[in-house]
């Protein structure tokens, strides 16, 4: 912006994560609405409300979570993201570790076991696994096991066959939308040197999301609160956390939330628990 008088345009800075009605600077008049909309969810907030929800869940009777099929004929493997990693093991804490043993890190955030392919009536065994996002980045396994008891291990109840690998990444496959990569490096098999994933990802839908009503003596003016929750598998809205405002608004909002409906985002036809921002309006205050 240029303003007569003024040695050099003057520029403004946007804190993207302020959660109010954007105004402007004392001195300056916004010549129409900003109409920026809500940035996304903040991921440190998110990462703490996947946690609790996860820990809740796997407590909860006809715990759920079951692994993520890559899709493919024939079927290229089966993934857990970390939502479903960190349920699993708040199901079944792991043992503690040996004395002196180094703890893990990067923490494990998904878990992708791949299917040998046939080629040629020999049966070829995956010799890496990668996670490819739509940009082309490409995240690498943190660690991988091909001892086929412990593979099963990571995931109890499905058919796993034999010659399958298991590898862990630090990355969340599934909020970033990552496709898996298996690499098969066999001299004599040049047919099958990659196979791609291909889930198609849908982001959540609102079904019910009924705003509510002002409360009667709220004299602050404040025309929206910023609500950040997780949509879980069902279409709930779990770890409901106003981001600032007047806190009878946000009481009023957070409610509000907690009785909405939606269709959670997917990874082809798994659900995924995803952190989302929602923006609060208030109708006319109910008369007591």
């Amino acid at each position: 912006m240029t303003y007569d008088g003024l040695e050099a345009p003057l520029t403004l800075y946007l804190d993207a994560y302020h959660f109010s009605e954007p105004k402007a600077p004392q001195g300056l008049v916004c010549a129409k609405p900003m109409s920026l909309g809500l940035p996304p969810p903040d991921q440190f907030l998110g990462a703490e409300q996947l946690d609790a929800l996860a820990a809740e869940i796997a407590a909860a009777p006809g715990f759920r979570a079951g692994p993520v099929d890559l899709g493919g004929d024939p079927p290229i493997g089966l993934l857990l993201d970390a939502f479903r990693v960190k349920a699993r093991r708040a199901r079944v804490p792991a043992a503690a570790p040996a004395a002196g043993a180094t703890p893990q890190t990067p923490p494990v955030r998904t878990t992708v076991v791949a299917f040998p392919q046939s080629c040629g009536g020999r049966v070829v065994a995956p010799s890496a696994i990668a996670l490819v996002g739509s940009d082309g980045q490409v995240v690498d396994a943190i660690a991988t096991e091909t001892l086929l008891a412990a593979v099963r291990a990571r995931f109890p109840g499905q058919e796993i066959p034999a010659g399958s690998t298991a590898a862990t990444f630090a990355a969340d496959a599934l909020q970033v939308q990552f496709q898996v990569r298996v690499t098969f490096a066999d001299a004599a098999c040049t047919t099958i040197p990659t196979r791609d994933s291909a889930l198609e990802y849908l982001p959540a839908q609102l079904i019910e999301s009924p705003m509510p009503a002002r409360p009667v003596d709220d004299t602050s003016g404040v025309p929206w609160v910023a609500v950040q929750a997780v949509i879980d598998h069902q279409g709930a809205f779990q770890q409901v956390r106003a981001l600032g405002g007047p806190p009878a608004l946000a009481k009023v909002a957070e409610a509000a939330v907690r009785a909405w409906k939606a269709r959670p985002q997917r990874a082809g036809p798994a659900p995924i628990a995803a952190p989302v921002t929602l923006q609060i309006t208030f109708t006319a205050p109910v008369p007591r």
